[in-house]
């Protein structure tokens, strides 16, 4: 319960969101080990975990204003969605790495749906 008091605390100072994502990382990867899509359960842990949820949203999004895949332009998060580079639903351990999280346009982020394109086959 620290931990949320601190997350609050540190996302309302704006200066301090990245801690603060960090900080909210660690825990639900803590506190929902084992959990199917943890985004989602991210997203529905009640108003903490929406706060949380909107601000990792809100910080991806500032990191760039193109597709990390296709590399358009980007004008308005409406047609645009956060990407896991290695998909949550086969990588779970990766869901709350910053580095795997990208902004992607809606066209892109369909067409790759959860496809797993980082397996490599034996000759």
């Amino acid at each position: 319960m620290k931990l949320l008091i601190i997350i609050n605390k540190l996302y309302s100072q704006k200066a301090k969101r990245k801690e603060a994502i960090k900080m909210a990382f660690k825990y639900y990867r803590e506190s929902l080990a084992g959990t199917h899509n943890l985004w989602s359960a991210l997203y529905n842990d009640g108003a903490v975990g929406k706060r949380i949820y909107y601000a990792v949203t809100e910080y991806v999004h500032g990191l760039s204003d193109r597709c990390g895949y296709c590399q358009d332009r980007i004008f308005h998060n409406k047609n645009s969605n956060i990407d896991h580079i290695l998909p949550a639903s086969i990588y779970p351990q990766f869901t709350f790495v910053e580095d795997n999280l990208v902004r992607v346009c809606v066209t892109c982020n369909m067409l790759k749906a959860a496809l797993d394109f980082y397996v490599i086959s034996a000759p």
